[in-house]
């Protein structure tokens, strides 16, 4: 029921991203209680953190932000929730990372990551590393 909880509180935040064809939102919990809150946005930063995250090409993920002023040590055994909605229709989007962002995820030492799927149910992303 938690991850349900948390998922819910996702798509309440995520009109709030700048971004406007698709809104993504990433919540990082830990004990129950949020440490960070990561949005994406259309305009192009260096990921310079990690050279094998290319944002100026693709932008800056929700993922990125949460976690990006973390050292995978400071963020042991969180959770990272993560939602998407159309930013024209505010209709559900797929939100399981992309390839770059699972990338990123395995450098980290969470405890799990759960995205919305396309009817909003939390769905475990199974990443090496992470259970």
């Amino acid at each position: 029921m938690r991850h349900e909880n948390w998922i819910r509180f996702c798509f309440k935040i995520v009109s709030r991203s700048k971004s406007e064809n698709y809104k993504h939102v990433s919540v990082l919990v830990r004990s129950g209680r949020i440490i960070a809150i990561g949005y994406n946005r259309n305009d192009r930063r260096s990921a310079l953190k990690f050279s094998f995250y290319d944002s100026i090409k693709d932008g800056w993920h929700s993922e990125l932000d949460a976690l990006y002023k973390f050292d995978p040590e400071e963020v042991k055994d969180a959770i990272l929730y993560t939602v998407g909605i159309n930013g024209k229709n505010g209709n559900i989007v797929f939100g399981c990372p992309c390839k770059q962002c699972q990338e990123l995820l395995r450098l980290y030492k969470l405890k799990a990551v759960y995205y919305a799927d396309r009817s909003g149910r939390p769905q475990k992303l199974i990443l090496e590393g992470i259970n």
